[in-house]
């Protein structure tokens, strides 16, 4: 539903707070005209964007934000009741309910039925995308508030994602001007759920005479109101912004990541997190993985190397994907994952120029399809539909360059003792030799004291694929050991 939303209500406006477009901007860029500079307008060159593709969606789940949230909500409804001002609906102080209200109130799977009592309503709020993952990953409120503002020092909220889509950046932080390093034509649109409560209508922002002091004694001070709507919309036909100033009012409820679409289709394109083929969709795909620890970092720059045992559903999951292959009924007694910046980075480049070779080549997609290998379609249904809840989703691996897991058997060291993940790890890195199945081979490397054997479970990206033996130019080399098992050697290190 966040296309449809997005589309319905995006308006062809523009304002003084779109930043130009241009590299590098216009003579007018600074000074705030009314409408923006010409390059930001609908009629200007880049212009103003004509929609925005969404290319990724992240649900927040926070129960301390969002217990915060209904507390704040709750009090909202009993000091109305309880001083007999009943709240304003959106009805008394406008023609319209928010623009969100269409579709949010019709995706009941998406976005939960609104409390119309309190005014509660789905609006965006513009941002970076570093900021908005740390949002999602982080579990933190960032102070989204801005302490001079036309209505206040409080959280600033749009109907319109052409609004808030004026202060979305690809910067790598609030405040930068250089695009993000990775994210660079990437935004970030938090989609929040907003509990208004009474509303206190202006046609106009306040001046900084004794207007604003006043209306803020009236909300801050005296409590008379919850949040203020500035309806600039009806006297200069542009926008409605919404105004609230307790953070427990907002809870961040989706994380929206998307691009904006310009009149010249190559204009603002991502530069690397949105992957293009000649014959394959647009797909997105993170820096980190969004189900790491350190999803929001950036590895160049925050370095980590962190090793995090498997939550009990990712444990159970792991031994259900070595039942799939055969290996008995085993029993995990642990599930380790290793984040290292180092090696992520070092993949991230390989899987780079692996993808762009087989642009070069026009082979990308590749012909053969490594998940056939790994798992059968029955079983690679299964694995997509029960790997969502624990972060192994098909949709975080780039199956068009045929990035898959791959198992390998860690050797015990001299001790007859299992070695540490990243010595296992980097093992198995310079080796390059992999299996889809390692079954066959757990009694080759043997078993510690406890009788414990140790497995990696390696993200591969394995290119175009050949049979083994053939003179080849390949990503990698695969020979059928049979049972369902292949053995693959992967040509490029890293």
């Amino acid at each position: 539903p966040f296309e449809e939303l997005f589309q319905q209500t995006y308006r062809p406006i523009s304002t003084r707070d779109r930043p130009c477009p241009a590299k590098p901007p216009c003579e007018e860029a600074n000074k705030r005209v009314p409408g923006g500079c010409k390059c930001a307008r609908p009629d200007g060159n880049p212009g103003l964007p004509k929609a925005y593709q969404v290319c990724q969606v992240l649900r927040i789940e926070d129960s301390a934000l969002w217990k915060d949230y209904v507390a704040r909500r709750c009090q909202i409804r009993q000091l109305r009741r309880g001083r007999g001002n009943n709240i304003a609906s959106m009805k008394e102080v406008s023609q319209e309910p928010a623009f969100t209200s269409a579709i949010t109130r019709e995706e009941p799977q998406a976005f939960a039925p609104q409390d119309e009592g309190t005014s509660e309503m789905y609006l965006f709020h513009g941002t970076n995308v570093r900021s908005a993952l740390r949002i999602a990953s982080e579990k933190i409120r960032l102070n989204l508030s801005k302490t001079e503002g036309g209505l206040g020092p409080g959280f600033y909220l749009a109907e319109s994602v052409t609004k808030a889509d004026e202060y979305a950046s690809d910067t790598a932080g609030p405040g930068l001007e250089e695009p993000d390093e990775y994210y660079a034509g990437v935004f970030a649109m938090l989609v929040m759920r907003v509990t208004m409560g009474r509303i206190y209508p202006s046609d106009h922002f306040f001046s900084n005479d004794g207007e604003k002091a006043q209306v803020m004694s009236t909300v801050l001070e005296k409590r008379e109101y919850d949040s203020v709507l500035g309806d600039r919309r009806a006297k200069a036909n542009t926008f409605r912004e919404f105004c609230v100033y307790d953070e427990s009012q907002v809870y961040t409820e989706y994380v929206v990541l998307y691009e904006r679409v310009y009149a010249d289709a190559e204009y603002g394109y991502a530069s690397f997190a949105v992957l293009r083929g000649p014959s394959s969709a647009a797909v997105f795909s993170f820096q980190v993985p969004p189900y790491w620890n350190n999803f929001s970092k950036n590895p160049s720059e925050e370095l980590f190397d962190e090793e995090t045992l498997l939550r009990p559903r990712g444990v159970a999951f792991v031994q259900r994907m070595m039942c799939w292959l055969g290996i008995g009924s085993p029993d995990v007694s642990s599930a380790t994952r290793l984040e290292n910046s180092d090696v992520l980075q070092e993949y991230v480049q390989t899987k780079r120029k692996i993808r762009e070779t087989l642009e070069e080549k026009g082979r990308l997609p590749p012909p053969e399809s490594a998940w056939k290998l790994v798992l059968p379609d029955e079983r690679l249904h299964e694995f997509e539909l029960e790997s969502q809840a624990c972060g192994f989703s098909l949709q975080h691996f780039e199956q068009d360059v045929n990035e898959v897991f791959l198992w390998a058997p860690v050797q015990l060291n001299a001790n007859g003792e299992l070695p540490t993940v990243l010595e296992a790890a980097e093992g198995a890195r310079r080796s390059c030799t992999l299996l889809t199945n390692a079954r066959d081979v757990l009694d080759q490397y043997g078993q510690t004291a406890q009788k414990e054997y140790g497995l990696l479970l390696c993200r591969a990206v394995c290119g175009e694929l050949a049979t083994g033996g053939s003179a080849t130019d390949a990503d990698s080399e695969v020979t059928d050991l049979g049972n369902s098992n292949w053995y693959v050697n992967l040509m490029h290190p890293g």
